[in-house]
């Protein structure tokens, strides 16, 4: 629903430029992918926008007369799909038109896109994106995955998840199995896929009860499924959990220097509590100083998903300076990155040229020199990031 205070014309800088693309054709690209068609290529998100050109025109000339057609379909953004609608059907009209609308690239899985980059695994880096001439999508993978583990699986709900996994259609699976694969490269525990995969069954099968260890049992096998098609990036994520314990058994926390100089200390001590009375009555207890009592479990727990924000904070950090240089007005919201249609050519190379650059450093080795522990790291894949090519567009 945000705009940018100061637009630009379509076509008047960089048109032409990414492999081709035109300024209008980045905000048809953009309007496919607020549609949901943002797994497939470039080429094919403008053709999915051409075919439905007569849908699109109608929905940006009267949004309200078209409500159920696009509120109640399977867009993943419908208001910013509307957005992008009344933005074409406008930019169509008018030869001068001046934009005013935010692009955004949204990176897939970030954080295991950063693992491929720790350890060089080509597999994991084809999988979410950063390299290869086609699109791939992690959760149908990871979907089909645990339809072949639960062919094998035994034990008490082994029979019943394969009834129910059976029933689902493709679509239904991949939403089933997103939020844990989705955060579990950022340390989500076994209780927190419990509680995902109990939520993503309420909305399926509504009103079922199930039995105890129900959840507990697909949680399980879900890992599984992450691991075999992630393995790098799965090892990775352990080897900082082993890091931590083995950190804190010596009486310390894990610590480095990350990418922009600032220091990473994955320090967890309970706080003491004060109670803060309002004038109504009411009152709230309120956490303030730092006690000497470790939290351990918060602090294994967290130190995967602190080390991959120190990467995405460093990332978004290098991206903005860039745009800056550029002149680029920039928007962004974690690993997703808006600017104007006339600059998505230039931001999307920056963001690659970017996140290639600051992955040549290794920052795992750097970790594990720094805390010194009595284990080997991760092993390192042979993926060269200095062979990359910035130009290519089939990531954000």
């Amino acid at each position: 629903m945000f705009r940018f205070a100061n637009g630009r014309k379509l076509g008047s800088r960089n048109a032409g430029v990414a492999g081709g693309f035109t300024d209008h054709e980045m905000l048809e690209i953009y309007c496919a992918n607020c549609a949901g068609q943002d797994k497939l290529l470039w080429d094919e998100r403008l053709q999915w926008v051409r075919a439905n050109r007569p849908l699109i025109e109608a929905i940006g000339n009267d949004p309200f007369g078209t409500q159920g057609e696009w509120q109640d379909q399977d867009h993943d953004d419908p208001f910013c799909f509307v957005a992008a609608c009344r933005e074409l059907v406008a930019a169509r009209n008018d030869p001068n038109f001046v934009s005013c609308l935010p692009i955004f690239f949204d990176g897939t899985a970030n954080g295991y896109q950063h693992f491929a980059g720790l350890v060089r695994d080509e597999d994991t880096a084809k999988k979410v994106n950063l390299i290869g001439n086609k699109r791939s999508d992690l959760y149908t993978m990871v979907a089909s995955a645990l339809d072949v583990i639960l062919r094998d699986a035994t034990g008490e709900h082994a029979d019943l998840w394969r009834e129910k996994y059976t029933a689902l259609k493709p679509s239904e699976r991949r939403k089933f199995v997103k939020p844990p694969t989705m955060t579990f490269g950022y340390g989500v525990e076994k209780r927190g896929m419990n509680l995902q995969a109990a939520a993503a069954y309420a909305d399926l099968f509504p009103g079922e009860e199930m039995p105890d260890g129900f959840f507990a049992f697909i949680s399980a096998q879900i890992e599984k499924a992450i691991r075999k098609e992630l393995p790098g990036a799965y090892d990775c994520r352990e080897y900082l959990r082993n890091l931590a314990a083995h950190t804190l058994d010596k009486g310390r926390f894990v610590q480095t220097i990350g990418p922009t100089g600032f220091p990473l200390i994955c320090s967890y001590l309970a706080r003491t509590e004060t109670d803060v009375y309002a004038r109504n009555g009411g009152r709230m207890r309120v956490k303030t100083g730092e006690t000497n009592r470790v939290l351990r479990d918060e602090a294994i727990r967290s130190t995967a998903p602190n080390f991959v924000h120190s990467l995405d904070a460093a990332h978004l950090i290098r991206v903005a300076l860039r745009c800056a240089e550029a002149g680029i007005a920039l928007t962004v919201n974690h690993d997703c990155f808006g600017c104007l249609a006339g600059d998505a050519a230039d931001l999307n190379r920056i963001i690659r040229r970017e996140f290639f650059l600051l992955h040549r450093f290794g920052w795992l080795a750097r970790l594990h020199a720094q805390n010194a522990p009595d284990f080997a790291p991760p092993p390192r894949g042979n993926w060269e990031l200095e062979d990359e090519d910035p130009y290519n567009n089939y990531s954000w």
